[in-house]
């Protein structure tokens, strides 16, 4: 058999079937949706999540929303997927947050995938593409020994008991209000790192989704006696993220040196290029 034949087979057992639209990046996704303008649907979930696959996998079958949104996964017990769960706040897995081609949150909610009246309940359910949702008719069935009531949606029905628990109200539109750091005044500091920040090295003690972490990460070098970190804003495709810098050392053996302080402190840390 040709190899390459064999390639495309053994790729296509490892990554399962293609969902249209998908991106496994943040982003690559948040790119294509301003680039297409298109909505973004983001899918947060966790290695310890029970329902993640099963919410996920309802998702994929729905072909009118694989087709409507720019999809992405992330997980929350990742270093990257830990930046994007702390900047969107999605609550408890699983979890979904769309954005608008902006990048501004529309809409969050928490369970499983929309069943046909917006609420997150589906779980390994089918949609079919002519299954388009509008305002329900409801009609009362032949009196039986269990009382129900049909909604009728676009050719299709969905029996209901008449004493359901009422689903959670749809959370309403917020958007993320990026806020500008306040200036961090450079104070004197026992690690003594050169005073230019344009190039060098630098001690990146922390990375952010939000400014507020940045800020206690701050406080509590200080406490320690590490005085001269600052929050640097990073914005990539329209998202802030706040990086926990120290003032630029000479050479990298230095910050490298005045790392181990901050480790031995309990902080973690990487050395990274200042320019």
């Amino acid at each position: 058999m040709n190899v390459s034949l064999l390639i495309s087979l053994f790729s296509l057992l490892i990554t399962g079937p293609q969902i249209p639209n998908y991106y496994r990046s943040y982003p690559t996704a948040r790119a294509e949706s301003s680039r297409a303008q298109k909505e973004m649907l983001i899918f947060f979930s966790s290695t310890t999540c029970d329902n993640c696959n099963s919410a996920w996998t309802a998702f994929s079958k729905d072909a009118i929303a694989v087709n409507k949104y720019i999809s992405t996964q992330v997980a929350n017990d990742n270093f990257d997927g830990q930046i994007l769960y702390e900047h969107f706040d999605p609550g408890s897995v699983p979890a979904w947050v769309i954005l608008d081609a902006d990048g501004k949150v529309k809409e969050r909610w928490q369970g499983g995938w929309k069943d046909a009246y917006g609420k997150g309940t589906l779980f390994v359910q089918e949609t079919p593409l002519n299954e388009t949702p509008k305002k329900s008719e409801v009609v009362t069935t032949p009196k039986s020994s269990t009382a129900s009531t049909t909604s009728i949606t676009n050719n299709s029905t969905t029996s209901t008991p008449s004493k359901a628990t009422p689903a959670a109200t749809k959370p309403s539109e917020e958007t993320i209000v990026k806020a500008t750091p306040e200036p961090v005044k450079k104070d004197e500091t026992t690690l003594n790192p050169s005073t230019s920040t344009a190039t060098g090295f630098v001690i990146q003690a922390g990375y952010f989704g939000s400014e507020t972490n940045a800020q206690k990460c701050i406080t509590d070098l200080k406490a320690k006696g590490f005085t001269q970190f600052s929050i640097k804003p990073l914005q990539q495709n329209g998202t802030t993220f706040y990086r926990v810098w120290s003032s630029s050392y000479a050479t990298e053996k230095e910050a490298q040196g005045k790392l181990e302080q901050l480790s031995a402190a309990g902080f973690k840390g990487t050395v990274k290029s200042a320019s």
